[in-house]
């Protein structure tokens, strides 16, 4: 992105005295399009009245409409470069809570965050019309709607990928341990059921939203979540085949440092097979 034209009150604009930024840390561009804001990494216009794009977002088959900013929630996030949030579910009722947990879950790019229905041995929309069944298949999907994976298999890196889908981390020869054996993820799957819940729309996420793996029941009272759990549930992270941790499945499982992560999990992987590189 050229530094000139990105714009913040803490670096007001170098050809301007003051600086134009106004919607999700972007640049307005009132002398052409009006209340319209630019993000300049893709040239794109997005008119905060309609809530929607004047052009065509380049990640749009994630979306359910190629003029929708962001998913539909630009209040949520804030995306500076058009980057992805893969939602892989229908229109049934029973998705539309999977698609407000994708809409209001922390933007924590470059992991890739997957929301779909799933079980030990795959991952589907909840209309059952699509499915992915293994490495080739979630090959397909990540190659076609996630920018993140693109750009990691040209440059040869590691990608961290996780399922919110039901149970895809559960058992021995699980979905999340397929792929991980065939693909350059690092997949992080939960062990039970994914419980979704929204405390309070009107607030942001920390305050607001609830996601948890186990087995039981949750109810909202008030904005808070009693959850009556009968088996604790964890979230499993598989690399290479291998399940190299578990932790709590009541956390979020969020990755601040990407890089950081997959060194410290290919390191343990050396370490656990170092006795078979000297036998050979």
């Amino acid at each position: 992105m050229n530094p000139l034209l990105t714009y913040s009150p803490k670096h007001p604009s170098p050809n301007i005295g003051g600086y134009r930024c106004f919607f999700n840390g972007q640049e307005g561009d009132n002398e052409v399009f009006g209340e319209v804001a630019n993000f300049n990494a893709e040239f794109w216009q997005y008119d905060s009245r309609l809530g929607r794009r004047w052009n065509i977002d380049p990640v749009f088959k994630a979306y359910e409409s190629p003029f929708a900013c962001l998913g539909g929630s630009p209040i949520w996030f804030s995306d500076l470069q058009g980057n992805e949030k893969l939602v892989f579910v229908g229109n049934d009722s029973r998705s539309q809570q999977l698609r407000k947990a994708s809409e209001r879950y922390y933007k924590n790019d470059p992991v890739i965050h997957l929301w779909a229905h799933g079980d030990p041995y795959q991952i589907y929309t909840g209309d059952n019309r699509t499915f992915i069944n293994n490495g080739v298949e979630m090959n397909a999907f990540l190659s076609k709607n996630s920018e993140v994976y693109q750009k990691n298999i040209k440059d040869n890196k590691v990608s961290i990928l996780v399922l919110h889908a039901c149970q895809t981390g559960k058992g021995q020869d699980n979905i999340a341990q397929q792929i991980s054996a065939e693909l350059p993820l690092l997949v992080v799957a939960p062990s039970e059921d994914l419980h979704v819940y929204t405390t309070d729309p009107g607030k942001p996420y920390e305050y607001s939203f609830e996601d948890a793996t186990f087995k039981g029941y949750g109810t909202v009272v008030g904005s808070t979540v009693q959850r009556d759990i009968q088996q604790k549930g964890v979230w499993n992270i598989y690399y290479k085949e291998e399940l190299m941790e578990s932790f709590d499945g009541t956390s979020k499982p969020i990755f601040q440092n990407p890089e950081q992560t997959i060194d410290k999990y290919e390191k343990i992987f050396q370490e656990r097979h170092q006795n078979d590189t000297q036998t050979e």
